[in-house]
């Protein structure tokens, strides 16, 4: 290694001995005086072995010094930085020096010696010695440094200027480390030996894998020493030696490990060579780098030590090394964890560091064992010291893997891979071979050491571990038996053990006899031993998993490990050093022996009364004084505790009696901290269950007491009687409420007459001893318990005088609560007399002493009575006596504290009660101002926080109550007790203003809230710029929601709600009800969400507004059913109790399950909520305008037109002059809204006159406009005394305020007037007034549009007849204003739910013409005209699925689901063109309509003409044609004198079904024997006849629509193409024949066109209008061109071409489509043609009440009918484009649920049978019972079927809403068809409305008709059979078995099977006409 010095010099200069030797004597003095330094405090541990003679004698360092120290060991004496630094470069330049001195001249060194004389051998060899001894000093100095503040990295433990010093020790450490080699080279023999051939050395095991790098050559720089491989031949010179090179190889090997402790090797500003640096850099890659010095160098030093009689110095030097080494690993093993924690954890890497960790410690042991000193004399080879140091570290080394890799893997221990096999291959057989010479007995850690190796071994290889037991079994009995115990126990508790407990336990109980009796005769050292050795088994940890799991263990290994810790483990742990584990196996033991339900193996003792004497031992050791500290008591007590908990949820409550009395014990030597209330209540809880109620009553009047009055001041309590009141009597509001709910219930309990169950003695005498015995003793004197009674006793025990007073008066309130709310309670099952009795004692017990404490319990009296005494009110009066006068004594008692508070607070009880007094509600008002006053003039007198609480509670209730101004006073006051910050007080206000709709008061003020501000400019937005403001909402609601959840609190809570109601209303504002409902619910669940946890009447005022405004939105989205539930839900709230329609059945108000994640609306925010908890709180306190104007909505809506007159026209309960002279803003708003309802409800049965609609408009108008006065907001302002405001023009206010209120308003009027008087300049005055206001609603100005649009469309009906001509509009004309004002209309009205929508989307239709002109440059074609009017069409059912379909999120699913959503959504889209959408729809249909359908549509428009319109692909396109039939027109404009065609039809129709009905009625089986023959005949007569009429009234309908309007085209499909064209629209009313056809002759013998030549498609394309009128005369001169434009010229040709070459001859009537298949409508009635073309009907609100699908034309074709559009293509998108068939397998039916329909029940069970059972399709049948409604899962399997052959729709067995539930709200999760058999199962009906109407004398329907099937078609069913109206059950069976055989023989549709099923019927058309099928076709797979 000489070369590796690189060494500085001149070259070939040769240094003369002189000058080397004072080269050294240099070097000397530097590691001299870096010694100096060192030695000045550092510890180390560093070898001192050399001589104190010679040279290197004054520099040996002081023996005195300790040497047991890891080098990390922080120094006595720190030296400086610089001192620091300072040695080492002293260090480094004597190790410069010396390297140069010897490597040039090697002689010198001996030149040194000769001159220091003989007293000086081996002067160098000290010297190098010497200096690794500063390097290690060195070291530890730079450690104590790091360790006492110099900054770290986070990657490392040492700091960079460390780790820089550390490497600079290392290298002048190792340099010198390898100059010593090259001196003792030259004593040994032959080099270097190899560690292999030396006999006495074991050979170090290699470590697999690549985590190693090859070892430095630094390594080995000093040789290895072989057998008597020295030269010198002195014996005192080789010993000499051998100490010294084993000294500095233990130092290097500590300066080599060092270097392996840094992240990363810095760099040195040292030089000692590129090559020494690089071999510098490998070792610090090598934690094995000190191991590998000591082992392989040092050890060879030290065994010759050995054979040269110094023993005792190498046995101390084996040891030393031995220490090193283990810390070392312990040094590494942290720095490994370090490293992992911070990162990811990487399972591999830990497992590999921990083996490293392993095999260093192994090393450690094997410096003891691994090489045996020779033997001297007496001397053992290996001493037992370090025998017995070997087995420690062994199992400390084995128990650390062990937990270690446990940690990161389980079955790692036991694997292939682990490490453990091989540490105790090698350390055990060392170990073994030792203690085999032993005759005096093994050392105790060797039983412990075998004991691990017993554990760490895998099950199967145990055997082959125990031979090494037979020395144990020599030499320690006792440890043999405890090994043998252990390894039965590992048996026991390994997760693949087969233990039999039976079998085994005497086996088991025999070990621990005997492992008993040999613990009884050893010592406590030994006994610990074994407690260590069975401690092993980790039976505790198994106990414990089992305990917390007891269903993951078997009862027998329960019971047999509660043993083992009672017999053995619990005795030896009274030898550790503390009882902590004693306590702990004996409470295991008892709870594991109570989860064996005292079953235990046979022969075995029983387990409850062996955990009886566990626990019993442990009580005996804790009662026992100063054997325990407190902190072990506790673990005890909670132990105790859970066994008792155990025992009373398994409902052994006898028996969980004792460990809740022992954990109580336990627990009161420390109550500051163990929650003693909820402990009392356990045990209050057991006794009760044990029928002990009076001892329970005790328990919980304990803890009442605990929890009032623990670590609390009388201040303290006085602050608590001050919040009862304050927390408005609820029970789980007071401090004790839950717990002295159960303390009442015993009470009661105690007098109903039930035995007391026996405890056990020793239970029986705990109690007795116990704080419960000894208050019982004291209090239950009687035989009748009392409540009252009972609680002085409690509180007078151990409690001084004051804080009884306070504590008794706080957990009497709370009592008189609780008795209070069960006499409230009619189900609560005990008599009031008895309870009345209770509310007697403690009232009076409670009421006396202190004049405050008397009063609060006066009024918390007063106030829990108020609600059971509520109806007699007379005790009304006389609680409202006692509150008034202890609100009186209040007042008197003077300044105090809490008494100015007590006032206001018991002011507002005032109020309360005074709501239900007669003569006091008009007081009610004056008492919440004095509350409000006296709260004003004792603001400084006060407690700010206790005033915060009355005025909170005092500004919610006026929230509540919709009293702004003073709400907003409230907040004004909280700012000045400094509760709220100025900026929160106005950011309310300013909300409150515009709440109540003040927007100029809210604009006036300075700060006001980001959302007061952003809603003031939604307000002042127009429908053209909110979109902008919308979307800054949104934003600001999605960081409210996320600091909601983040940070909580109900600030952010109601900020939420605020801006949820902002995005409705401006939703709304842009007509957009869907939006705006999908927001409403947001504040629902966050207002539910609040009044869970306890929020303030606020919340529930603002719930009941949401609830109503969720109601108002349903209804415009047209689901009456939805719009009912939540006006139900908001009058829950409210306390009223509203009966509505029993078919009307929506939401499950009370109970159910939230259903947010599947989409589900109405659930979520309806269900899963208690509404009581709202209407307790409010019904006392509720506005009687909010009150009565909830009710009147949800009758009106429940209630037709024509029953709601006596509703209206009741007055309001209210004296409008005086209400309107308050301030109270929103009361006054409410009054005007109550009007504005009453009026709506008058004048919708006004029938054209002025019954009384008028006058409340009027009034309206009247309180409003004292609203919008500007002395009102003067007056306002100056009461809320708003600090910071600026003020505003009059003109601006009076603008700026109510101004939505004001389009309402003035709407109304507008259209009262024109009722009334007719239209005139004022009605249009007034329109257009609403039509300009920006600020109201979409809704009022879309309704002042399309008022005015009607009136230009009244005025210019002779343009209209010229637009359905073809001809052009007159921009100047009536019609084209009036088209301006429908589209105006169009964009703010919303979808077409509500009847508006339907109007205006109609009249706007009507208005555009056949070729959509909408008044752009260009027409947009029929297609886009038919998409408009679609909108009119089942937009209701519609909206309701696209809403289902968005989910939470309001964006929908994926895929199809997204896209089906998109076409659910894309005609109601509001920010989409009219162009856009139709093409997008036509898109849509191109990609998935079939050709052969054709979907037409029919309408009546509100001034009743009737649009029919057809939609067919095409040609490559979609070919769209819309028509006008002008039949009658409102106001009486009838054409004829009977109200027109079809007022006539729908007459009757009303008339057949009644007749049809009442024959139906009450007729049965039984009834149908007893009629005689002409009974029967007229019967049947009358039958016939209704069919006939039925008949008759389809043939008129289509001769008097169809034909009449020249309709057959449409119905038929006979487009010609794309761009075709009407050729002539009829414009002549149904009572105008037409005139006669003339025949034309369409083939002729003329020559061809164009010479002969045949005309092409390309040709006819190509011709001008000019062209192809010559072109069809040149072919047929007697055609008639009349009308006709181009596209109708070029289809007329085409066909003329057609028909010349196929030489027939067609009659064709004039005007005619030409484009049609050429079959006339007789030819249709005689049944001459059979179309094979789809017919899709969409029907109007009113003409889907018609069988259209029996008219002459249409019975043989096939045809569907859909309630929208979407439902048409809805299922095409789901089925991309393919029909949907039936599968065989995935069908099943329901036959009479109800089991009463015998005959059914016997023609078709045998046909459904046949289907189900001999074709093997496997059909589930539910016959004569009705199915679990889990049954409707099976409509979720694709392509399946359900048949329903009973009553009605299967309401019966599955309810609409449970249907719309389960299926709808998963997103059309319905895949299967459905086919309802039963009586009108396919009606739709609307609620609200009349069922028919057009014109005058028809009514309006306010919603749309829907049914169950649109429920199904909803849902995601693709097709709907049903019947239109009641049929009789034969007729309807026999139509049933022919269209199952025909559908279910394959191959044909449903809608084809229908109709050619329809004859079989005996009545053909009263029920054969009534089938109907919804949804698109279906087929059944063949």
């Amino acid at each position: 290694m000489a070369g590796s010095s690189g060494t500085p010099g001149k070259k070939g200069r040769t240094l003369s001995a002189s000058d080397g030797v004072e080269s050294i004597r240099t070097a000397q003095n530097c590691i001299k005086k870096a010694l100096t330094y060192l030695s000045a405090g550092t510890p180390s541990d560093k070898e001192n072995a050399t001589p104190s003679k010679g040279g290197g004698a004054a520099m040996t360092p002081s023996k005195n010094r300790p040497t047991s120290k890891s080098l990390s060991t922080p120094v006595k004496a720190k030296l400086s930085k610089g001192r620091t630094n300072e040695c080492s470069d002293l260090l480094c330049t004597a190790v410069h020096v010396l390297r140069c001195t010897i490597g040039q001249n090697p002689s010198v060194a001996r030149s040194y010696e000769s001159s220091m004389g003989n007293s000086s051998p081996l002067a160098l060899e000290k010297i190098c010695y010497h200096t690794l001894v500063a390097c290690v000093d060195l070291i530890s100095s730079l450690h104590q440094q790091n360790a006492c503040g110099t900054p770290t990295t986070p990657q490392a433990s040492v700091s960079s200027e460390t780790a820089v010093g550390v490497v600079k020790a290392c290298q002048v450490a190792m340099s010198t480390y390898e100059m010593l080699g090259l001196l003792v080279k030259n004593y040994v023999k032959g080099g270097a030996a190899a560690p292999e051939n030396d006999t006495n050395i074991i050979a170090l095991p290699s470590l697999s894998g690549d985590a190693l790098v090859s070892h430095s050559h630094l390594t080995f720089a000093v040789p290895p020493l072989a057998s008597e491989s020295f030269t010198t031949g002195s014996g005192e010179f080789d010993k000499q030696l051998c100490k010294i090179v084993a000294g500095a190889a233990i130092n290097a090997a500590r300066c080599a490990s060092e270097l392996s402790l840094l992240v990363s090797m810095p760099s040195s500003p040292f030089e000692f060579g590129q090559t020494f640096d690089r071999e510098l850099r490998l070792l610090s890659r090598d934690p094995f780098a000190g191991s590998t010095i000591l082992y392989s160098v040092a050890l060879t030093y030290i065994q010759a030590m050995g054979r040269q009689g110094q023993l005792k110095e190498a046995a101390s030097y084996k040891e030393r090394s031995h220490k090193f080494l283990w810390s070392f690993a312990s040094r590494y093993d942290k720095m490994c964890s370090r490293r992992s924690s911070r990162s990811t954890p990487n399972k591999n890497l830990l497992i590999a560091s921990e083996k490293m960790c392993l095999e260093l410690r192994r090393r450690s042991v094997l410096m003891l064992v691994g090489s045996p000193l020779p033997k001297m004399g007496s001397s053992p080879p290996t001493m037992a010291s370090h025998v017995e140091a070997s087995c420690s570290a062994s199992t400390r080394a084995v128990g650390n893997y062990m937990q270690r890799c446990n940690n990161v893997s389980p079955s790692h221990c036991f694997s292939p891979s682990s490490a453990l096999p091989s540490f105790n291959g090698t350390i055990g057989c060392l170990v073994d071979s030792c203690v085999e010479g032993m005759t005096k007995g093994s050392p105790p850690s060797y039983a412990e050491y075998c004991a691990w190796r017993v554990v760490s071994s895998a099950p199967a290889n145990l055997s082959s571990t125990l031979p090494f037991l037979s020395s144990i079994k020599r030499l320690d009995p006792s440890g043999y038996a405890a090994i043998n115990l252990l390894s039965t126990i590992k048996g026991i508790t390994s997760p693949s053990s087969t233990f039999d407990a039976d079998s085994s336990f005497p086996d088991v109980s025999n070990l621990v006899d005997s492992l008993r009796s040999l613990c009884s005769k050893a010592e406590g050292k030994t006994n610990a031993r074994n407690y260590r050795i069975l401690s092993a088994s980790k039976l505790s940890g198994f106990a414990s998993n089992a305990i917390s799991n007891p269903e993951a263990t078997e009862s027998g290994t329960k019971y047999m490990v509660a043993f083992l810790l009672k017999q053995i483990f619990a005795p030896l742990s009274k030898f550790s050093s503390s009882l902590a584990p004693h306590m702990d196996c004996l409470l295991k033991s008892a709870a594991l022996f109570d989860l064996c339900s005292g079953v235990g193996p046979s022969d075995a003792p029983n387990a409850l009364e062996l955990a009886q004497q566990c626990m019993s031992a442990a009580f005996t050791t804790i009662s026992t004084p100063g054997k325990l500290d407190t902190a072990t008591t506790v673990n005890c007590g909670k132990g105790f505790a859970a066994i008792g908990r155990k025992r009373f949820e398994s409902k052994n409550y006898v028996h969980s009696v004792l460990p809740i009395l022992m954990s109580l014990h336990c627990f009161e030597k420390n109550p500051s901290s163990q929650q003693l209330h909820l402990r009392y209540a356990m045990l209050g809880s057991s006794l009760k269950h044990c029928n002990k109620f009076d001892y329970a009553a005790v328990a919980y009047g304990i803890a009442a007491k605990s929890a009032i009055c623990s670590d609390r001041t009388e201040q303290e309590l006085e602050s608590l009687i001050a919040a009862s009141l304050y927390a408005s009597g609820d029970v789980e509001a007071g401090a004790t409420g839950a717990i002295v709910t159960n303390l009442v219930n015993c009470a009661i309990s105690s007098e109903g007459g039930s035995e007391p169950k026996q405890l056990p003695p020793s239970t029986e005498k705990i109690l007795a001893s116990s704080r419960v015995g000894a208050v019982h003793s004291a209090a239950c004197t009687t035989e009748k318990l009392s409540i009252a009674k009972v609680f002085k006793a409690v509180m007078s025990h151990e409690t001084t005088s004051a804080t009884f007073q306070y504590a008794f008066n706080l957990s009497s309130c709370d009592i008189l609560r609780q008795l209070g709310r069960m006499m409230s309670n009619p189900n609560s099952g005990t008599s009031n007399s008895m309870l009345a009795r209770h509310v007697a004692e403690v009232y009076d017990a409670a009421n006396s002493g202190d004049t405050l404490l008397q009063c609060n319990v006066q009024l918390v009296y007063a106030r829990s009575m108020m609600v059971p005494l509520k109806q007699e009110e007379k005790k009304m009066r006389a609680l409202f006596k006692l509150s008034r006068d202890a609100t009186l004594k209040l007042k008197n008692l003077g300044v105090h504290e809490f008494s100015p508070l007590f006032v206001a607070a018991a002011s507002i009880l005032n109020a309360e009660l005074g709501m239900n007094l007669q003569g006091e509600k008009s007081k009610v008002a004056s008492y919440l101002n004095d509350a409000l006053e006296f709260c004003k003039d004792n603001v400084s007198v006060c407690s700010r926080s206790s005033l915060s609480t009355v005025l909170t509670n005092l500004q919610n209730f006026f929230t509540f109550l919709r009293d702004t101004v003073r709400a907003s006073q409230c907040a004004g006051l909280l700012s000045k007790c400094g509760s709220e910050p100025k900026q929160g007080v106005l950011e309310f206000i300013s909300n409150a203003y515009l709440h109540a709709g003040m927007n100029d008061l809210a604009a006036n003020i300075d700060v006001s809230g980001e959302v007061a501000e952003i809603v003031l400019k939604l307000r002042e937005d127009g429908l053209d710029t909110i979109g902008d403001t919308i979307k800054e909402l949104y934003e600001m609601l999605g960081g409210a929601e996320e600091a909601a959840m983040r940070e909580g609190g109900e600030g952010l809570q109601w900020k939420v709600v605020l801006i949820c109601a902002a995005l409705s209303e401006a939703e709304e504002k842009r007509a957009n009800p869907a939006e705006a409902l999908f927001y409403t619910r947001k504040a629902i669940v966050a207002c539910k969400s609040a009044i869970r946890g306890g929020a303030g009447r606020k919340w529930m005022g603002a719930l009941v507004e949401s609830l109503t405004k969720m109601g108002k939105l349903w209804g415009l989205l047209g689901d009456k059913r939805r719009a009912e539930g939540y006006l139900v839900a908001a009058g829950e709230c409210l306390g009223l109790t509203m009966g509505i329609e029993d078919n009307i059945e929506v939401i499950d108000l009370e109970g159910g399950e939230d259903d947010g994640e599947d989409g589900g609306e109405g659930d979520e925010t309806l269900s899963s909520f208690n509404y009581d908890v709202v209407r307790d709180r409010a019904e006392s306190t509720s506005n009687d305008l909010l009150v009565e104007h909830v009710s009147k909505k949800m009758r009106l809506l429940a209630m037709p037109p024509e029953m709601t007159v006596d509703v209206a026209k009741k007055e309001l309960k209210v004296d409008l002059l005086k209400e309107v002279k308050k301030m109270d803003i929103e009361r006054n708003v409410e009054i005007v809204l109550g009007l504005l309802s009453q009026g709506d409800s008058l004048r919708r049965v006004c029938e054209g006159f002025d019954n009384g609609f008028v006058g409340k408009y009027n009034s309206a108008r009247e309180v409003l406009d004292a609203l919008l006065d500007d002395e009102l907001g003067r007056q306002v302002e100056k009461a809320v005394a708003t600090v910071g405001v600026r003020s505003l023009d009059a003109g601006q206010q009076t603008v700026r305020r109510f101004g939505d209120l004001k389009s309402q308003v003035d709407v109304r009027i507008a259209r009262a007037t024109e009722v009334v008087s007719g239209w005139g300049e004022e009605v249009e005055t007034l329109y257009e007034s609403v039509r300009g206001n920006e600020k109201g609603r979409g809704r009022e100005r879309s309704t002042a549009c399309y008022r005015l649009g009607r009136a230009k469309l009244k005025a210019g009906e002779a343009e209209l007849v010229s637009l359905w001509r073809g001809e052009k509009l007159d921009e100047r004309g009536d019609l084209w204003k009036a088209r301006e004002l429908f589209l105006e209309a169009s964009k703010s009205c919303g979808p077409g739910t509500s009847s508006l929508g339907r109007k205006i989307y109609r009249s706007l239709a009507l208005v555009a013409g056949p070729n959509g002109d909408f008044g752009g440059k260009a027409l947009l074609g029929g297609v886009a005209a038919l998409f408009n009017l679609h909108k009119s069409l089942g937009a209701s059912v519609r909206m309701n699925v696209w809403y289902n379909l968005g989910g939470e999120d309001g964006e929908g699913g994926e895929g199809s689901d997204k896209e089906v959503r998109r076409v659910f959504g894309l005609l109601d889209d509001q920010e989409l063109e009219l162009k856009e959408g139709a093409q997008e729809m036509e898109n849509l249909m191109l990609e998935y309509l079939p050709e052969d359908w054709n979907i037409v549509n029919v309408a009546v428009c509100p001034s009743g003409h009737i649009l029919v319109g057809s939609l067919k692909r095409e040609g490559g396109g979609v070919a769209g044609a819309l028509r006008c039939v002008f039949e009658e027109c409102e106001h009486g404009g009838k054409k004829t004198d009977d109200g027109g065609f079809l007022m006539r039809s729908f007459d009757t129709l009303d008339l057949l079904l009644e007749k049809s009905r009442r024959q139906l009625e009450g007729i049965d089986p039984a009834m149908a024997k007893k009629f005689g023959e002409k009974e029967k005949r007229e019967w049947w007569r009358q039958r016939e006849d209704i069919d006939n009429g039925l008949k008759r009234l389809m043939e008129d309908v289509q001769r008097g629509l169809v034909e009449v309007g020249k309709l057959e085209g449409l119905f038929l499909g006979g487009l010609g193409g794309v761009e075709k064209e009407q050729e002539e629209v009829v414009a002549d009313d149904l009572s105008k024949k037409f005139e006669a056809a003339c025949v034309i002759d369409l083939t002729s013998d003329s020559e061809d066109v164009e010479g002969g030549e045949e005309l092409t498609e390309k040709d006819i394309k190509k011709m001008t209008v000019a062209v192809l009128k010559e072109s069809i005369l040149d072919m047929d001169e007697a055609a008639s061109l009349k009308g006709l434009k181009k596209a109708g010229l070029q289809s007329l040709l085409r066909e003329i071409v057609a028909l010349r070459k196929g030489g027939t001859k067609v009659e064709k009537k004039v005007g005619e489509s030409t484009s049609g298949k050429g079959a006339t409508a007789a030819a249709w009635r005689g049944g001459g043609v059979e179309g094979k073309n789809t017919i899709i009907l969409t029907l109007d609100e009113r003409l889907q009440r018609l069988p259209w699908e029996s008219m002459p034309m249409l019975e043989k074709l096939f045809v569907c009918r859909v309630p929208s559009l979407p439902f048409v293509l809805s299922p095409l998108i789901e089925k991309r484009g393919e029909m949907t068939k039936i599968r065989k397998k995935n069908c099943f039916y329901i036959l009479d649920p109800e089991a009463n329909l015998p005959t059914t029940k016997k023609t078709l069970n045998p046909v459904l049978e046949s289907y189900a059972g001999q074709k093997g399709w496997g059909w589930k049948g539910y016959v004569g019972r009705i199915p679990d409604l889990n049954v409707l899962e099976r409509l979720e399997k694709e392509d399946g079927l359900m048949i329903y052959c009973g009553h009605g729709g299967a309401e019966c067995c599955f309810p609409r809403v449970e249907v719309e539930e389960r299926l709808m709200n998963k997103r059309r999760g319905c895949k299967s068809s459905v086919f309802l058999f039963g009586c009108s199962s396919g009606r739709l009906s609307s609620g609200g409305g009349a069922k028919r109407g057009i014109g005058s004398a028809f009514k309006q329907m306010e919603y749309e008709p829907d049914g169950v099937a649109t429920s199904y078609l909803g849902a995601g069913a693709p097709c709907v059979l049903g019947n239109l109206w009641d049929v009789s059950d034969r007729d309807i069976d026999r139509f049933c078995i022919e269209f199952m055989d025909k559908f279910f023989g394959g191959g044909k549709s449903v809608a084809q099977c229908v109709s050619e099923s329809r004859g079989v019927c005996k009545m053909r058309y009263v029920v054969g006409a009534a089938v109907v099928v919804y949804g698109v076709p279906i087929v059944f797979e063949g």
